[in-house]
């Protein structure tokens, strides 16, 4: 019986389809990057709660938040689970999935 003989791109998909199987979401991102660079690039949005509603964002620090909602960033007050956060340290606090946070702006009034 003759082999059938499969175009290179085929074979090439075939083993990138396999390749692609084979990576865990439990390996971490360094790890990830050395297996399918282009893995790194995707956005993973995850949930946080937003002044007590529940949102998407692919934000990683809570200074990014701020600017993927449209904040300006000088005239607000945050809070990342209950902890003031102040301006200059923002862009170090990471967000992780389910974190409760606060942004408060200015009303005027009287």
């Amino acid at each position: 019986m003759q082999q059938q003989r499969v175009p290179k791109d085929s074979r090439w998909c075939q083993r990138r389809r396999l390749h692609d199987r084979a990576i865990t979401p439990a390996m971490s991102s360094s790890g990830l990057s050395q297996f399918a660079p282009e893995i790194e690039d995707r956005s993973i949005m995850m949930m946080v709660t937003i002044n007590g509603s529940q949102a998407r964002t692919d934000a990683t620090t809570l200074f990014e938040l701020i600017e993927e909602r449209g904040y300006a960033a000088m005239s607000v007050a945050t809070a990342l689970n209950g902890k003031f956060i102040t301006i200059g340290e923002r862009e170090n606090e990471r967000l992780r999935a389910g974190d409760a946070v606060e942004i408060l702006t200015p009303r005027q009034g009287g």
